[in-house]
């Protein structure tokens, strides 16, 4: 019975590793450009973003004169 087991769980991984070996994803969609409409709207996002500090990282070690200050 074990002997059986073993077999059965070659046999599924040989046929998972020929399967996986031999599949490729088909190709994605070539993205379409932005309309006019969405390019203004997408760089006044960024604008906001990088003045409110939104997206992005602050980080502030030590106090008084000692103080930094990282933001990017």
């Amino acid at each position: 019975m074990l002997l059986l087991l073993g077999l059965t769980a070659a046999m599924s991984a040989t046929a998972l590793v020929i399967g996986l070996l031999g599949w490729a994803p088909d190709p994605p969609e070539p993205a379409r450009p932005l309309t006019l409409g969405e390019g203004e709207r997408l760089a006044a996002m960024r604008v906001t973003n990088l003045r409110d500090l939104r997206a992005g990282v602050r980080v502030t070690a030590g106090a008084d004169a000692a103080r930094t200050e990282l933001v990017g």
